[in-house]
Order: structure tokens, then sequence, then C-alpha cells
């Protein structure tokens, strides 16, 4: 899943919307290649995690591949104490 995030007043953080779904309230952390953001989803009026790949660039097939794979890999788990992923 592809898309592009539109930046806020104040960049990433400051309202910027993904996707045209999902508002960006700030960072909850980094490393590697991910950043974490919270998030509200506006659809489903929820808060949610959005963690951003910025280190994949658009040239490294492989790397966004294993991105992928584990993310649809993970949103099958169903347990009480795991995060849904969608």
């Amino acid at each position: 899943m592809r898309g592009t995030w539109q930046a806020g007043p104040d960049g990433l953080g400051g309202g910027a919307r993904f996707r045209g779904r999902y508002r960006c309230l700030g960072p909850r952390g980094e490393g590697g290649l991910n950043q974490v953001w919270l998030g509200h989803d506006t659809r489903a009026k929820r808060d949610v995690i959005v963690k951003h790949l910025v280190g994949l660039g658009r040239r490294d097939g492989a790397a966004l591949l294993r991105a992928q794979h584990d993310a649809r890999k993970t949103s099958l788990l169903v347990h009480p104490n795991i995060v849904q992923v969608f």
C-alpha cells in the first residue's frame, strides 16, 4: 500500500495527513528504517499508530517487499495482548 504524506503547517507532526484518512498527531519513536507516529483515523474515529518507513528508498524493492510481507503477516495475529495491524 503506497501513499503520500501531505505535510501540515508544522511539518509531518503538525496535522499532516496520510492517504487522506490518517492525521498525524506527533512522533512516538524511531529506529532503523522507521518512524512511529501517533495518528488519528478520521474515518473510524479512533487513534492509531502509523509506522512511516523513512529509510526505504523507492529503488530498494527487496526492502519494500520485506516490509509489506511483515505487515501482512503481522495483520493476521489476533490476541488481546497484540495491537491490531491493518
